[in-house]
């Protein structure tokens, strides 16, 4: 009789259980741990291991599990992270506890580690690499198998933290469990121990109070802790960081330590090679000079050297971050998304140069002096409100995909400036350069834009700029090359937004002079603020925090609108003003219509000799002949070789 096939005993297994936040801490599973976790090709899904007797998750990148074997230590721990609400992921094993975090910013102290103290005083493992596995399910030495899931804490969020600080490794030697004598004397010298550790002054104290409460045998009163803890028995920076030679003598520096004290209090990180540390709310690249000068004051007898070695080694242990490539703007409350139009959170590893020092509120409550001055300076035409508020929100706006460039045009006292000084005030001058359109053509001067919001050349003169092609990459965010005296060259884009203003708009010279008209935007500025008319502390009374927000909110939907429809407000001010700025940038056009000259069988040499004379009386540049062959074809004249007197001479004809 034929033998009917039965089901493997792999088939017959129920299925290990599955939950979503597994995703937060794994990248794949495997069947082995012997097996290469560095061949992504080995690692599998959830659902191709789950009938298997071994399950282990490997780890995604930035995730630590501490491993306490003991369950004593591992219910201390647990019950403390429990009694101070933290969020995490356990796993219970034969002997202990699984818990499970983000590396956060103890990655530099993190590594696979067996048998060593964390910092409350308890002995632990440590695991942090994306090679490294737990076992989800493990067979043991009797043959039975045993589930190991993970489980969330009773503060569970949904996501995981950064590893508590009272949890990172300091490698001590003391034995907090059988600490019945000298606690107090204990505590003094785990306190340098601690802060050399990277713990900050509270976080010292929590932890402290957390060995005390959770962990000695015999605990201090508060009244005995609270002295010990006083700022009194704090060492200053400089006993943190050094440290003695075996002999008890010759109090040497511990650079590495000291260089990621310093790199930790100003924020320092890396961006795009470059190193930037933190000014208040926003980050600046980095200057030693600044740091040095703290250290004088941290350091009881500084030297040149000691500096020198702690900024070399800011240098090498400050984090790499990557810069934002999201359409987002950071304001003071927070990150808008364009895209997404809303707040957004974060990313950790996220860096923006720029910060906006105001809050983002789109229900703004309105400020009627910031209506009475936009109103004045647009001579209560709407259309050039709107196109003015449009150019603010375009400078909120972290793309300059639309490649414009705006120019006020006006005659002395009619808002121009009071306008720029209010704009700078709300973006924040630490996110503003001032460079004149004259400048941007200058060798060294471009680099000065690099990292701007917005650049505001104020009252920029009326002189010939020569080469206009590194202007036109600039409004269009395209790679310039920069320069700095005694510095290699180096490349950027700029995506930030250039604000001119004057009487009269500058003149280009050259056939880029057509490529510049189209990336202008004019708004006429036609008020009057003479004799009297104008406010003298306007700008005091304008440069507030809620007259700042409602502008943003302004600007912000005025802008909203443009992204819409893909351009600027269109006035009837700036049609003519640029069309007759088209006249005026092209000196040609301007001379057949001022002059109307006579060119048709004309020699080229005659025209171009009565062009000229016309250009250096006018203050406008000489052209060759080639580029006035080429200008005159546009307007219907082509060179031609004739016959005259028996010589061939070239003149100019009209084209049929």
């Amino acid at each position: 009789m034929p033998r009917t096939a039965q089901p493997s005993r792999r088939a017959l297994r129920p299925k290990a259980e599955y939950h979503d936040y597994y995703n937060l801490v794994f990248r794949g599973y495997i069947e082995d741990r012997n097996v290469s976790r560095k061949d992504d090709s080995k690692i599998k899904t959830f659902n191709q291991v789950c009938k298997s007797d071994d399950i282990c998750g490997v780890f995604l990148s930035g995730i630590v599990m501490v491993d306490v074997d003991d369950g004593n230590n591992a219910n201390i721990i647990q019950r403390i992270l429990d009694d101070y609400g933290v969020s995490y992921l356990f796993a219970n094993t034969t002997r202990g506890k699984h818990f499970f975090f983000y590396h956060g910013k103890w990655s530099k102290v993190l590594r696979d580690r067996s048998h060593i103290v964390a910092a409350v005083g308890l002995e632990v493992d440590y695991k942090c690499y994306s090679v490294d596995c737990s076992p989800l399910s493990k067979t043991l030495d009797d043959g039975t198998v045993q589930p190991r899931p993970l489980l969330t804490s009773p503060n569970w969020t949904g996501d995981l933290v950064d590893l508590p600080h009272f949890l990172v490794p300091v490698d001590a030697k003391e034995d907090f469990t059988k600490l019945t004598d000298c606690r107090n004397e204990t505590f003094y010298i785990y306190i340098l121990k601690l802060l050399r550790y990277g713990l900050d002054k509270e976080q010292t104290k929590h932890t402290i109070r957390l060995i005390n409460n959770y962990v000695i045998p015999n605990s201090l009163s508060d009244r005995e802790l609270n002295i010990v803890l006083r700022d009194e028995a704090f060492p200053d920076e400089d006993a943190i960081i050094t440290f003695t030679d075996r002999n008890g003598k010759n109090a040497k520096i511990n650079y590495k330590l000291a260089a990621e004290r310093f790199s930790n209090k100003f924020n320092c990180c890396f961006v795009d090679d470059t190193l930037f540390y933190k000014v208040k709310d926003y980050y600046e690249p980095c200057s030693f000079d600044f740091i040095q000068r703290d250290m004088y004051d941290t350091f009881t007898s500084p030297n040149k050297r000691l500096l020198e070695e702690i900024c070399y080694g800011i240098s090498k242990v400050a984090p790499i971050k990557n810069a934002s490539n999201r359409t987002c703007t950071p304001f003071k409350n927070g990150l808008y998304d364009f895209d997404k139009g809303a707040m957004v959170e974060y990313d950790k590893d996220e860096f923006f140069f720029n910060k906006i020092p105001f809050n983002y509120n789109k229900n703004a409550e309105p400020v009627k002096i910031v209506d009475d001055f936009l109103n004045g300076i647009s001579c209560y035409k709407h259309d050039v409100g709107d196109l003015i508020l449009e150019m603010i929100g375009y400078c909120l706006y972290p793309n300059n995909k639309l490649g414009k460039m705006f120019f006020l045009d006006g005659i002395t006292r009619n808002g121009k400036s009071t306008l720029f000084e209010f704009i700078s005030y709300c973006i924040g001058q630490q996110n503003i350069s001032n460079l004149n359109i004259q400048d941007l053509a200058a060798k060294y001067d471009v680099k000065q834009l690099d990292r701007k919001l917005v650049n505001i050349g104020d009252d920029v003169p009326l002189d010939y700029i020569p080469d206009s092609s590194v202007i036109k990459k600039l409004v269009t965010g395209e790679t310039v090359i920069t320069e700095e005296k005694f510095k290699a060259k180096e490349s950027m884009k700029f995506k930030g937004k250039l604000l001119f203003s004057g009487n009269g708009l500058p003149k280009f010279s050259g056939m880029g002079a057509e490529a510049i008209i189209q990336r202008f935007v004019i708004i006429p500025m036609n008020a009057d603020f003479k004799d009297g008319k104008g406010d003298k502390d306007l700008i005091k009374k304008l440069c507030t925090p809620k007259a700042a927000e409602y502008l943003i909110s302004l600007a912000m939907e005025a802008i909203q609108d443009v992204l819409k429809t893909g351009h600027f407000t269109d006035t009837e001010e700036s049609k003519e003003a640029l069309t007759e700025y088209h006249k005026d940038l092209d000196s040609v056009l301007r001379w057949m219509d001022e002059i109307t000259p006579h060119i048709d069988g004309r020699k080229t040499s005659d025209v171009l000799r009565q062009f000229n004379v016309y250009a250096l009386e006018n203050g406008y540049q000489e052209i060759s002949q080639t580029l006035l062959t080429k200008k005159l074809r546009n307007y219907g004249y082509k060179s031609d070789s004739v016959k005259i007197a028996g010589k061939s001479v070239r003149v100019y004809k009209l084209i049929n």
